[in-house]
């Protein structure tokens, strides 16, 4: 496996204000068992509200 490393990019979290987030790749045990979420509601409090 290769190893892409890690990534700074500026996320926007409000309309006036940026920050910056780092991504990194997840190991196994970064990731979720349980992966129940109310999927339709999930952008509800975002500025990127979808619609169904």
């Amino acid at each position: 496996m290769t190893t892409i490393g890690s990534y700074q990019v500026k996320v926007q979290i409000q309309p006036t204000a940026e920050e910056i987030a780092c991504l990194s790749p997840a190991r196994e045990n970064d990731m979720p068992i349980d992966w129940s979420c109310n999927w339709l509601n999930f952008w509800k409090n975002t500025s990127f509200d979808v619609k169904t």
